[in-house]
């Protein structure tokens, strides 16, 4: 029986046009057009679909760990992140969680996966090692970017000065977008390559009938 794999290049290229639709078009970019330019509509269809691929993602990756002790289910690891406010707080149980649950979920079975570095000088073996620092930075990153919307859009009296507003459009929305990029490129690898070696797993111990071939990463 071949498993099907997760294909990271569709992930990747989706989630990543969903930053930059949302940081760059409908952000950056929105913010000093004119009223009424289609940039901003475009930007936030772009950053929608990159949010509806990430879920998506999201769900795969709670998916695999069910057979374990982990602090969430699928469902509410996705749904509670369309909650307004809480999704605030859930963000760092749903996606930071998630790399700690896994990582205590491949040590517990020594499985040849991703753990944290802490892990991997505590008599691992082999095991591969990936930093819980990309999940976190990219929690903290959507925190500062709603921090930044509000400010720069409030009503006048309650929002941020000119003098402050135009800095913190020009140079920190850019500078917070690039960095997301780069902590999801990280997250997204990590994710998807831990699908595809739990599910690899999983056919090989069934019989010899498992595809090698259908569990790497792409």
């Amino acid at each position: 029986m071949k498993t099907r794999r997760l294909p990271k290049t569709f992930y990747m290229l989706s989630i990543i046009s969903g930053i930059v639709g949302g940081h760059f078009l409908g952000g950056f970019v929105g913010l000093i057009s004119p009223r009424g330019h289609p940039v901003k509509p475009f930007g936030s269809a772009l950053a929608g679909y990159g949010l509806a691929v990430f879920l998506l993602l999201l769900y795969r990756m709670w998916g695999v760990l069910q057979d374990g002790g982990v602090r969430t289910t699928p469902a509410k690891a996705v749904g509670f992140l369309l909650i307004p406010g809480f999704n605030l707080y859930w963000m760092f149980q749903a996606i930071w969680g998630w790399t700690r649950d896994y990582n205590n979920y491949a040590c517990s079975r020594r499985l040849p996966v991703y753990v944290v570095r802490e892990m991997a000088h505590s008599g691992s073996g082999s095991i591969k090692v990936v930093s819980e620092t990309p999940s976190l930075l990219l929690c903290i990153q959507s925190i500062l970017y709603v921090l930044v919307l509000v400010a720069l859009l409030a009503p006048r009296g309650i929002r941020v000065p000119d003098v402050l507003g135009w800095p913190l459009a020009m140079l920190f929305l850019p500078l917070l977008g690039l960095s997301q990029i780069f902590c999801a490129i990280l997250f997204i690898s990590a994710g998807v390559d831990a699908v595809n070696n739990i599910l690899y797993a999983a056919t090989k111990d069934a019989g010899p009938q498992a595809a090698p071939g259908g569990a790497r990463s792409g």
